[in-house]
């Protein structure tokens, strides 16, 4: 007994003895285990401050953290860590401390690897949200026995290999998102099992075979994306039992056979998506899609009557029936459509006449009815549709008079009547059309003059009324078309000379006026046109200095002509000469005006010279006017926050206005603080170039400190681009230079300092726009000089960057090089180009097989809809900046160029005469 008591005694000794390492990795006490896994990874964000073992509590519970939230029990219930800045793995994660817990989100980070077994080790979990990371590898069988999930999303990483049959085992999943990765293989037949699931979406994949009958049990299934996979075969009828089927996607995948009748038992049916498919036959009739808002079924091999078919449901807003086998006539139901906006029925083999059901579609803005054999006259009444922006009539038989009513339809830019039967002459009120920008009406017979009225037209861009039997003078105001890129007038019978005032169109691209009766001389058209001979053959007698015609005598014509160009010259010559004198001016006043600053406030550091050379006072003077013009660095005047400082603008004693980066009060004497402020005063001094932001002074009072730089006035551009209105004004001409000005600023801290300099932090809100949208990189306080000594180093204070412009490279090697910042530079131009942050297409580009699942994307389709396509003109400058874009992002960095490389493909693109077809590039193009 003595012996059992003295046994007792030593295991209860024992068993006290490893208590904490039992207290360590029971569930309770899960906040050792997770700083063990945030030590493991790289953070920029909020977690560094509130997961610390200093804020957990006598029990090492953690409830307080962010990201966290507990039970009343104070079991961890939550891990929501959506777009923390998290680089690394799931390889240190304590899946084995949470036996409560419902939800883990850990979506928008930059997490990586393959997923570990263990996270099947979470059965309680209903809630799984691992998108737009970085997994590869296959999804983890394991997964299936995670039997409580309602919620999975691994969607926009990189998992390969199959969808895991074992999926099928979660009976009460509702939603299942594996989009956008690189997963192949069949759709397994048992997710047929998953009898609770109504989100299903597999778009953006490698997935083969048919769509499995066995769908068709999915009772509750709400959405169903299948889009961009190499699926084949035919669509199961089995689908017309998911009454609640909202959305039906499986565009751009091998599909044949005919669409399945049985589609029409979706009452509830919103969205058909049908297009780029092998599908043939007939249309069905769909006639109880009550609730149909989008019919799309282009790019087929669809055929049949189309006659009997009209519209489905007065709430539908779109149909696309294009590029099918399609024939017999429109009914004339279809102005039952009172909500239709866009109806596209090109390249079919539809006749009859336009029914004038159309004409009484009072939303419509979009009519495509090319390249069928329509005949008879176009309907008056359409002509009167106030919303109408896009009508296409082109390549058809029909004829009569074009209607003259063209004043009504105020919202027109593109209209399309070319190779028809059309008479009569061109509508003097087409002038009133302000906001055309295609004009297309060759290949008809239209007589009569070509009115000048059209010259009213400024943002035209093509403009073309060849193959007619127009007659009399060009009109002389066609040259105030200073957007027309594209000016077709051959094969007409106009006579008369070629106005002088079409050297005022700085935008041509292209022009042909053969085969006409033209005589005189030929403008001088400035050589970057590229404009050939064959342009100004079979006319009259044309003569001038143009190579290959001959030489003009002087006449009186010609010399009016002259004449009339001179007085539209001279005026603007002399103010030329005026402002280039007043310019000259001023800066000989600046050199002499320059002086050097001694003192910002008393204790003061300094910059080297000609810092504020236009301010005339010193230093003292001039923080005092800082600090009284801000009130003392009142937040009245803050214009922009950052993690360790914030930015003041400030209008100094003398009317000029600067910009004032204080450091906020916390890091003034932090040494991350600090250290950010030396470096970005050590890096500017010694930086001088006109795409980087200029550092006018900087200050280390002992109550602030500061650095002065020169005022931006339009912002930063992230800023800009989130603003509609603003976004609008910006350009193509616009975006394109900030992007090169962008490369030209980065290409010279690589390349042009003493000591290359790394910027780390290169982000739409790190780059500013002047007045006139020039670019201004910003914000140094993470660069680097790039030396022998920090490519050697490997610790954390190598790294740095803004989440979602960081290189992927950073997640294994913590150390920034000038690869880094060309990979920034990539995201921030396709920004520019997309109008938004380019998340989601990174994450696919950067994908193994990206270019399987992205090359049917067109490139028109990811640029800003906010503004129309890019002129002509700048086609090759928007494709040049989208390819080197892409080349910037590549996942690998040996793969992406330098930024010198990145220049002179930019000046070399400006040389060459890219005659592509822009409607037709291709994301694939930009890879093969």
């Amino acid at each position: 007994m003595a012996k059992l008591a003295c046994f007792f005694m030593l295991f209860s000794v024992a068993i006290s003895s490893f208590l904490p390492l039992f207290h360590f990795v029971t569930a309770s006490d899960p906040g050792p285990g997770l700083l063990m896994w945030k030590d493991s990874l790289e953070i920029k964000g909020p977690l560094n401050d509130s997961w610390t073992s200093n804020t957990l509590s006598p029990r090492n519970n953690c409830c307080g953290w962010i990201g966290i939230s507990c039970d009343l029990k104070g079991d961890i219930t939550r891990i929501h860590l959506s777009g923390m800045g998290l680089v690394g793995s799931l390889v240190d994660f304590p899946f084995l401390q949470f036996p409560s817990l419902v939800s883990l989100n850990l979506s928008l980070n930059s997490l990586g690897g393959i997923l570990p077994p263990h996270l099947a080790n979470l059965t309680t979990l209903t809630t799984l949200d691992l998108s737009r990371n970085n997994f590869f590898g296959q999804v983890p069988s394991s997964v299936g026995s995670m039997n409580k999930l309602l919620f999975l999303d691994l969607s926009r990483n990189y998992f390969s290999g199959v969808i895991p049959p074992e999926i099928s085992t979660l009976v009460n999943l509702e939603t299942l998102f594996l989009h956008s990765n690189n997963i192949g293989g069949f759709i397994p037949a048992s997710l047929g099992n998953l009898s609770s699931l109504s989100d299903l979406d597999l778009t953006n994949n490698n997935l083969t075979g048919s769509i499995p009958d066995t769908i068709g049990n999915l009772k509750y299934l709400r959405d169903f994306d299948l889009a961009v996979n190499r699926l084949s075969g035919p669509i199961p009828t089995s689908l017309g039992n998911l009454s609640r089927l909202i959305c039906f996607f499986p565009a751009v995948n091998y599909l044949s056979g005919y669409i399945p009748s049985e589609l029409g038992k979706l009452r509830n049916l919103l969205f058909l998506e049908l297009s780029y498919n092998n599908l043939s036959g007939p249309v069905p009739q769909f006639t109880n899609l009550t609730y149909l808002r989008r019919l799309h079924l282009h790019d087929n091999q669809l055929s049949g009557d189309i006659s009997g078919f009209s519209c489905l449901n007065p709430q539908v807003e779109t149909i696309d029936m294009s590029n099918n086998q399609l024939y017999g006539e429109l009914s004339s139901r279809w102005g039952q459509c009172k909500n239709l906006a866009s109806l596209k029925m090109s390249r079919n083999r539809i006749s009859g006449k336009i029914p004038t059901g159309l004409v009484e579609l009072a939303q419509l803005r979009q009519l495509h009815l090319s390249s069928n054999s329509f005949e008879g006259e176009i309907p008056k009444q359409l002509m009167m549709r106030p919303y109408l922006f896009d009508l296409d009539l082109s390549n058809n038989n029909l004829s009569g008079n074009i209607p003259h009513d063209f004043g009504m339809i105020s919202e027109l830019r593109f209209l399309r009547l070319e190779k028809n039967h059309l008479t009569g002459s061109i509508p003097k009120l087409i002038g009133t059309c302000w906001k055309l920008v295609n004009l297309t009406m060759g290949n008809n017979r239209l007589t009569g003059s070509i009115p000048p009225e059209i010259g009213n037209l400024n943002s035209i861009r093509v403009l073309s009324v060849d193959h007619n039997l127009l007659t009399g003078e060009i009109p002389l105001e066609l040259g105030n078309l200073v957007s027309l890129e594209i000016l077709d007038l051959s094969y007409n019978g106009l006579c008369g000379s070629i106005p002088f005032s079409f050297n005022m169109m700085t935008s041509l691209v292209s022009i042909d006026l053969s085969s006409n009766r033209l005589e005189g001389e030929v403008p001088d058209f400035p050589s970057y046109l590229n404009i050939s001979l064959d342009a100004f053959a079979n006319n009259k007698d044309l003569c001038g200095t143009f190579p290959g015609i001959s030489s003009c005598k002087t006449s009186t014509a010609h010399a009016k002509n002259k004449n009339l160009l001179l007085l539209i010259l001279l005026p603007v010559s002399g103010a030329t000469i005026l402002v280039l004198a007043a310019l000259v001016i001023l800066m000989i006043y600046n050199r002499l005006g320059k002086i050097r600053i001694h003192n910002l406030g008393h204790e003061a550091e300094v910059t080297p010279a000609n810092l504020l050379s236009t301010l005339n006072f010193d230093g003292k003077k001039l923080y005092e006017s800082i600090i009284q013009s801000t009130k003392g660095f009142n937040s009245v005047y803050c214009i922009g926050t950052g993690g360790t400082s914030s930015v003041y603008k400030a209008e100094i004693s003398t009317g000029e206005t600067v910009a004032v980066k204080k450091l906020n009060a916390l890091y003034e004497s932090n040494d991350v603080g600090l250290k950010t402020f030396a470096r970005e005063v050590h890096a500017l001094t010694e930086i001088r170039h006109k795409n980087i932001v200029k550092l006018l002074g900087f200050c280390t009072h002992s109550q602030h400190s500061f650095l002065v730089y020169e005022y931006i006035t339009r912002g930063s551009l992230r800023n800009l681009l989130s603003t509609d209105e603003e976004a609008a004004r910006f350009d193509w001409q616009k975006r394109v230079d900030v992007i090169t000005g962008m490369a030209n600023g980065l290409c010279y801290l690589h390349h042009g300092c003493s000591s290359p300099i790394i910027h780390r932090d290169i982000s739409s809100n790190n780059v500013l726009l002047g007045s006139n949208y020039q670019s201004y990189i910003s914000d140094f306080g993470m660069a680097r000089l790039l030396s022998s000594t920090d490519s050697s180093s490997s610790s954390a204070e190598t790294y740095g960057g803004t989440y979602g412009y960081m290189a992927p490279e950073l997640a294994y090697t913590m150390k920034a090089d000038e690869k880094c910042d060309v990979y920034s530079f990539g995201v921030v131009a396709l920004e520019v180009l997309t109008g938004h942050h380019p998340g989601d297409l990174v994450a696919l580009l950067s994908g193994p097989n990206a270019p399987s699942t992205v090359h049917m994307t067109l490139l028109k389709e990811l640029l800003d809809t906010r503004l129309l396509p890019p002129s002509h003109k700048l086609v090759p400058d928007v494709i040049c900046s989208t390819k080197l874009a892409f080349s910037c992002v590549r996942v690998m960095p040996e793969s992406r160029p330098s930024m010198l490389q990145v220049c002179q493909e930019f000046e070399s693109y400006k040389r060459m005469a890219v005659l592509v077809d822009f409607n037709a590039v291709s994301i694939g193009h930009f890879y093969d």
